[in-house]
C-alpha cells in the first residue's frame, strides 16, 4: 500500500519528502512546475490532471495541451490520470462517465506510454463503465468522487465495487482524497491513497499526536484549549515521549522559525507512519 502526499506545503517540507522518497501526487493544473522539477531529478510522481480544481475555478483544461506536456515528462512520471469529467449539478453522473472514458480512450491512442495512464471511475456512475475499463485491460483504476463523502457513502460504493476487481487482481487501485484508516484496512483491494490532509495542521501552527488529537504551537491564541500550554501535565509528559520518539522535543516545535521546519518535518513523519497498519504491511518509500 502506497500514502500519496498530495499538495504542497513549504519548500523544506517539498525538500524532506523528496530526501525521504515518500509518494508524491500533483497537480497538472496546480503543481506543473515542481512536477517537471521531479522529473529532472528523476524522482517518479503522480499525475493528477486537476480537473475538480479546474472545475472549482470555472476554468478548462485542453486535453491536447495536457496529452503534449505529459509526452514531453512521462519518461520520469510514475503514473498519470487521464482527464476525468467530474459530475456535478449541470453534468450527470451518465454524462460524465461517458465523457471520462472517451477522455481516456483519446488519451491511450495519443500517449508515448499509455500504459501509465490512470482511468478515474465516480462515485454514482454506472458500474458498466467500471467493466468496459477493467476489460479493455486498464492497469490503473483511480476510484474518485469519495474525497467529500461520509464514511458511510464511502463504504458503500467501495462494497459496489470490489468484487469487479475480483477477476483483476493485478489492477492498481487508487482512492482518491482518502484517509480513512478503518476503511482502507477494510477494502484490501485499495492499494494506494492520498490526501492533503497532511499538510493543514502544520500551515495553522498545530501538529497531530496518538496521546492527543492535536497540539497548538503558535505564541499567538494562548488561549485555545490545545495550546501547549494549557495540556495537563500527564497529556505533556506523553507528549513530550511521542515527540521524543521521532527526535523531537517540546521546545524545539514551540513558536516560529525553526519550529515551523520541525513542525513540517514531525508531520510528515506522523503521516507516513499513521498509514502503516493498512493491511499490517509497512509502506514502501
Amino acid at each position: 500500500f502506497d500514502y500519496y502526499y498530495a499538495g504542497t506545503r513549504t519548500n523544506y517540507a517539498e525538500e524532506l519528502l523528496t530526501e525521504l522518497e515518500y509518494c508524491r501526487l500533483l497537480s497538472y493544473v496546480n503543481n506543473r512546475t515542481l512536477i517537471e522539477k521531479h522529473c529532472l531529478q528523476g524522482r517518479p510522481v503522480f499525475v493528477d490532471s486537476g480537473a475538480y480544481t479546474a472545475m472549482t475555478q470555472g476554468t478548462e483544461i485542453d486535453i491536447d495541451k495536457y496529452i503534449d506536456w505529459l509526452n514531453t515528462w512521462s519518461e520520469n512520471i510514475e503514473k498519470f490520470c487521464c482527464l476525468d469529467v467530474i459530475p456535478t449539478e449541470v453534468i450527470s453522473t451518465e454524462q460524465s462517465a461517458k465523457l471520462t472514458w472517451e477522455n481516456y480512450l483519446y488519451m491511450y491512442e495519443r500517449l508515448n506510454e499509455p500504459h501509465k495512464l490512470v482511468y478515474c471511475f465516480h462515485r454514482g456512475e454506472s458500474v458498466d463503465y467500471l467493466r468496459k475499463a477493467l476489460q479493455f485491460g486498464c492497469k490503473y483504476i483511480a476510484l474518485g468522487g469519495v474525497a467529500h463523502g461520509k464514511r458511510a457513502e464511502r463504504r458503500e460504493f467501495f462494497e459496489q465495487v470490489q468484487n469487479e476487481f475480483t477477476n483483476y487482481p493485478n489492477v492498481h487501485v487508487h482512492a482518491f482524497g482518502v484517509s480513512d484508516i478503518k476503511l482502507l484496512t477494510e477494502f484490501t483491494f485499495i492499494h494506494g491513497a492520498d490526501s492533503t490532509s497532511w499538510l493543514f495542521p502544520a500551515k495553522w501552527s498545530e501538529t497531530q499526536h496518538k496521546c492527543k488529537s492535536k497540539v497548538y504551537w503558535s505564541n499567538r491564541n494562548p488561549e485555545k484549549p490545545h495550546h501547549i500550554n494549557n495540556l495537563t501535565d500527564e497529556q505533556y509528559f506523553e507528549l513530550e515521549d511521542e515527540l521524543a520518539q521521532h527526535g523531537f522535543t517540546a521546545t524545539e516545535m514551540y513558536g516560529e522559525g525553526d519550529a515551523i521546519k520541525n513542525r513540517d518535518a514531525y508531520q510528515i513523519i506522523f503521516w507516513q507512519e499513521k498509514f502503516i497498519p493498512v493491511r499490517g504491511e509497512k509502506l514502501k518509500k
